[in-house]
């Protein structure tokens, strides 16, 4: 999570509450119920919207890494499937 977006709502809060915001979702919607209820609402949503950009931009890469395996791995496959020696009839 990009906690830089959170820390103007943690500025004085103690070090451990503000850690404990910049650890997690959870940690950050624990320290927003100790806030007054604006500001902690402010807080949760921006830890919210954090948690949602971080997983995205995780989504979008491994898209991107599956995509340019699967491109070699095409690449990589014969045009044409080789042929199998004809088995000899069973007696």
């Amino acid at each position: 999570m990009d906690t830089g977006d959170l820390d103007p709502h943690l500025r004085g809060l103690p070090q451990p509450v503000a850690d404990a915001a910049r650890d997690s979702v959870a940690g950050a919607h624990a320290t927003a119920r100790r806030l007054d209820p604006p500001l902690g609402a402010d807080l949760t949503n921006h830890a919210a919207g954090a948690f949602t950009d971080a997983v995205s931009r995780v989504f979008l890469t491994s898209a991107a890494v599956c995509l340019a395996v699967s491109a070699l791995i095409a690449l990589r496959l014969p045009a044409q499937p080789r042929q199998q020696p004809a088995a000899e009839d069973a007696r």
